[in-house]
This record gives C-alpha cells, structure tokens and sequence, in this order.
C-alpha cells in the first residue's frame, strides 16, 4: 500500500486539531455543566428526606383526617357539617385550606400531640411550625411573645356557653332572679369559661376539675359548658343528665386563633401564608358557615338569650 504523501499528513493534523478537538472540548465541557446543572436541581428540589416541620393536631383528629384525607381534595372539602363531633379535625382542616388558599404549596406533614398543652408548647420551643389547634387567646397569652397569633376564626361575640343544671329544670326569668343567691362552678382548665363566670353577679364561684361532679354533687347550682350539638341541648356526662337553663345563654366574649412559632424558621413564611389564606376564606364567608355548620357555633340557639349582653 503507497505511504500518504506528506502533504496530506499535514492537512490531516491540522484539520483534527482545529476541527475534532474544539468538539470534544465542547462535549467535554458540556457534559460536565449537565452534570453540575443536574445536581443543582437535585438539591433544590423538595424530597421525602427534606426536614418540613409538623403541624400539630389531635391524635384523633390526626385519625379522622387521614381517612378523610384519601376520600377527598381537603382544599376543596365544604362538607363541614360531617365534623360536627370533632372541633380539632374542623380547625385542621380550615387551617389547611387556609395555607393552600395562601399560596402554601409544599408537602404538609401534620403530627399529633397529646393534648393542646404540649401542642402550645412544642410551637413556642420551635418543635413544630404550628399548632391547628386553635386556642382561646387568654389560654396563651404567657407565650405570646414566642409565637404569631393568627387572625381569629372564632371571633369576639361569636361563641357561646349553655348554663346547665343537674337532675332540676331552670326557667330563664327563674335563674335571672335567682343568679345573685346561686353557686356557679366551671371547669377550671377552661379559663375562658372561669373569665366568664367570674363576671356574673352569682354568690359563689366554686370553681373545679371535676365541675360535672360538683354540680351533681350539690356544691354547685350550675355550670358554664359549650352547647353539644345535639338539638335537645341536653349532655350526659359521668353518668349524669345535665340540662340547659332553656333559652338562656352566655357570651364567651372571646376569640380563638391558631399558633404558629416565632422560633421555626419557617414561621414567618407560614404565618404570612396563613394569614393570607385565612383572610380569603373570610372574605368568601367560608369560616363562619364552616364553624356554623359544624355546630361549634350553635344555630339552634340564636334566638335564646344572653346573660351577659
């Protein structure tokens, strides 16, 4: 076979260097830009591995809600009156379409506590991002500098409390001109309820951790309780019938609201989110008629009226 004539070894070497060289170092570089590229977005994309801090709920709301969760879009539920007998699974569910109506669009991972103690508490120590538990502001006024308190979703004026007797029935005008000589009692965790009846004009408060069993037991005329939502307005409890002084009630005068944690570094975002959200739902009407529906605000009610004006 002849040799190649030295002019064409030249050509050759010349036309790999400019020509062949320049497109490896291309696909060279290109290749290793994809690479960093790719990894980039790797990184800033949200994972299960990614730390989301917990919303907290109820362990049996926690429950109910995931049942709920696989048989419906939550952003879109409006079937409020179906969490009649669970307020923790109805606050949760607002508190979430109230994020997602905000512009909240990552992954949500809810976690439940024990009972709303160490939910305020997780959230002021920055444990978790929130509480949807909404809490009476008076319940958590000790931590208000560690935590956002969102708009109130039961706001002042709204809720209302039964007067219940045990084994007698009250006429209202009876139990007007009987308040000044009667003994009241509540429960005295609910500190709402204690505000209330402290500013009744009764004899004595006698106040309780067990206020079914001071009533029933004699040490108390009445006591202060939300209103079930059953119609008949009656409650059994510890074995006992209590019934509602008919046609009269009393004003909570107080407002509830989510928690959400001035420590978690995702609180700001949250809260502004929440708070977002919580105004659109208001503006469309849905928080009132979800809390209406579910009978946390009793509109069997409406017509009774108030002891305390």
């Amino acid at each position: 076979m002849p040799r190649p004539s030295l002019a064409r070894c030249v050509w050759r070497n010349i036309f790999q260097y400019f020509c062949v060289a320049p497109m490896c170092t291309v696909i060279f570089f290109a290749g290793v830009y994809s690479a960093l590229t790719s990894k980039a977005i790797a990184s800033t994309t949200l994972t299960s591995t990614t730390k989301i801090s917990p919303i907290l709920t109820s362990p049996h709301a926690l429950k109910a809600f995931n049942k709920l969760n696989t048989q419906t879009d939550i952003a879109r539920f409006r079937d409020y009156n179906l969490l009649a007998h669970d307020r923790d699974l109805l606050d949760l569910v607002i508190a979430i379409q109230a994020l997602r109506e905000g512009g909240y669009k990552d992954e949500l991972v809810v976690r439940a506590v024990d009972n709303p103690e160490i939910a305020l508490e997780s959230v002021a120590k920055g444990e978790a991002v929130m509480s949807a538990i909404s809490e009476w502001r008076l319940e958590v006024a000790r931590q208000e500098n560690k935590l956002w308190l969102s708009d109130a979703v039961i706001r002042k004026g709204e809720f209302e409390y039964g007067i219940y007797t045990c084994g007698t029935t009250m006429k209202a005008d009876d139990f007007r001109q009987s308040l000044s000589n009667l003994v009241g009692t509540s429960d005295v965790r609910d500190q709402t309820a204690t505000a209330v009846l402290n500013s009744l004009n009764v004899k004595k408060k006698n106040l309780s951790s067990q206020p079914v069993a001071t009533v029933c037991g004699g040490a108390a005329d009445f006591l202060l309780m939300p209103f079930p939502i059953d119609t008949t307005q009656t409650l059994t409890m510890d074995g006992h019938l209590l019934t509602p002084v008919h046609g009269l009630k009393v004003n909570a005068k107080a407002t509830r609201h989510y928690l959400v944690s001035r420590v978690d570094s995702d609180g700001r975002r949250r809260f502004l989110q929440l708070q977002r959200g919580l105004r659109k739902l208001r503006v469309k009407g849905r928080i009132h008629q979800a809390y209406r529906k579910a009978s946390v605000l009793h509109p069997h009610v409406e017509n009774w009226s108030l002891l305390n004006p």
